[in-house]
């Protein structure tokens, strides 16, 4: 080979490295996507599911898509059983962090599952999708026997009055807050309003005011093995003893906009706390449900409407996951 030659191929290799490197920094400087692009790209998503074909997201290079923890190939998973999205949605678009997360519901096989969708973007392109998709023979307690989910409640697309925003630093301090409380039994550290909330996990009430019409022989329970009381009273009774840890906290989605903050996080049952000790009376009572069996580990999405620092309104997917089990996203 002449000198020529050579020197030809060098310059091709360097241009070829040039060019990756300039596609790479042109993706990085491409714009940002708005809150309109985000919830775009979401309703592509829901779109390329149903259809089985990721092909039709803008996905970036080296795309990961994660479902219930578990990194699949696009196209695997829900990707192939999907059949329809419900039009149950609760919107979560956070523009500074890239992200846009969906609470929805999904059928597979015409059974409901709950769906929660996050996908993050850079230069307008997905570079994850990460789903948790809560399926009726899993284990985890909700409403799946219905036609679809219904309505959200208004406060989760309301936007948040100038006057009562927080900042996203305070936001995501309260949300981490419910969590502390839960490990601690202590409600009195978790802002709730007026030490009060409105719960639902899986499209069941789990804590908060009375329902007006309870179901029968439930004594007005808000729901099995739980009383009505106060949010705080209710973490700090000690009911949550057999929840020993909640572990890998991902509090890094706030929708300024809506006023909601969001945590991805872990509770660890060690399946060795069969009891707890009501503080104020010091009886003790068996733990009530098939958590706190087994060793276990549930897998949660949870809102919160964050007014002034406070909230009252939350919304949660649980899933049950193996014990232990972390998450590929771990920070």
């Amino acid at each position: 080979m002449g000198a020529k030659s050579v020197l030809v191929g060098i310059a091709s290799v360097l241009l070829l490295g040039l060019g990756a490197g300039s596609a790479e920094a042109a993706a990085k400087a491409a714009p940002s996507c708005s809150r309109a692009c985000l919830e775009d790209i979401a309703g592509k998503y829901f779109a390329a599911v149903v259809a089985h074909d990721a092909r039709q997201l803008p996905l970036a290079k080296g795309a990961v898509y994660v479902e219930n923890n578990i990194k699949l190939k696009m196209n695997d998973g829900l990707w192939a059983t999907a059949e329809s999205i419900d039009p149950y949605k609760v919107w979560v678009t956070d523009e500074k962090s890239h992200q846009v997360l969906v609470f929805t519901g999904v059928k597979e096989q015409n059974v409901m599952a709950f769906l929660a969708v996050r996908l993050k973007t850079q230069g307008r392109q997905v570079t994850e999708v990460e789903t948790s998709v809560v399926r009726k023979y899993a284990g985890a307690q909700g409403n799946y026997d219905v036609a679809n989910l219904g309505t959200p409640a208004p406060v989760w697309a309301a936007s948040m009055p100038a006057e009562k925003k927080s900042s996203r630093a305070v936001m995501t301090k309260v949300a981490n807050l419910y969590f502390d409380g839960i490990e601690q039994s202590n409600g009195t550290i978790v802002p709730f309003i007026n030490g009060e909330c409105l719960r639902f996990e899986n499209h069941v009430q789990t804590a908060g005011r009375r329902p007006a019409n309870p179901a029968p022989g439930t004594g007005g329970e808000v729901a099995p093995n739980r009383p009505y009381e106060t949010c705080a009273a209710q973490f700090s009774s000690g009911r949550f003893h057999y929840i020993t840890e909640v572990t890998d906290r991902r509090c890094d989605i706030n929708d300024e906009t809506r006023g909601i903050a969001i945590c991805i996080v872990h509770f660890q049952h060690p399946g060795t706390v069969h009891f707890w000790t009501d503080k104020a009376t010091g009886q003790q009572n068996p733990i009530g449900g098939n958590f706190a069996k087994y060793p276990n580990t549930t897998y949660i999405w949870e809102a919160f409407k964050v007014e002034n620092g406070k909230y009252n309104d939350i919304l949660a997917y649980v899933n049950v996951v193996p014990y232990r089990m972390t998450s590929p996203f771990k920070r």
